[in-house]
């Protein structure tokens, strides 16, 4: 994949969400990896993270952190423990507690209120594209 690609990835157990999110950020130019659960996505690390200095497995991710199989805190926490570098991540629940709020804030997460206003999150996105890297390249997926 060529270094000016994007790509988001998405987890959400709503499959209308997903899908609409996915189509929002497909039009924007981003290859989009979607799932429904942390388990089935193809970032999720399971040891140190395998991309080279120069590489990231995606420019920004989303997820809703309300999970029947874990939390989205979980997932945050098993990424970033493992040497994840990927800044610019997304929040979105319709459902926040304060602490939560300030958890995922504490990791630098964009916090987002479900329903997601598309010009908020347009909004997020442009300013996250303008601080991509230039050099960054994307790893191949799935991560290993």
């Amino acid at each position: 994949m060529q270094a000016s690609a994007k790509r988001a990835i998405v987890i959400d157990q709503n499959d209308s969400f997903r899908q609409a999110l996915s189509a929002f950020l497909e039009k924007r130019g981003y290859d989009v990896f979607a799932a429904s659960e942390p388990q089935l996505c193809p970032v999720l690390l399971k040891g140190d993270c395998p991309c080279p200095d120069e590489h990231l497995c995606a420019h920004v991710i989303f997820f809703d952190p309300d999970k029947p199989k874990d939390t989205g805190l979980e997932f945050l926490k098993n990424q970033k423990k493992h040497g994840c570098r990927v800044a610019n991540i997304a929040v979105m629940s319709a459902s926040w507690q304060a602490s939560e709020v300030q958890c995922f804030q504490a990791f630098g997460c964009k916090i987002f209120h479900k329903p997601v206003k598309l010009g908020k999150l347009a909004e997020w996105l442009t300013s996250c594209e303008m601080q991509m890297e230039a050099g960054i390249r994307l790893s191949e997926l799935p991560i290993d």
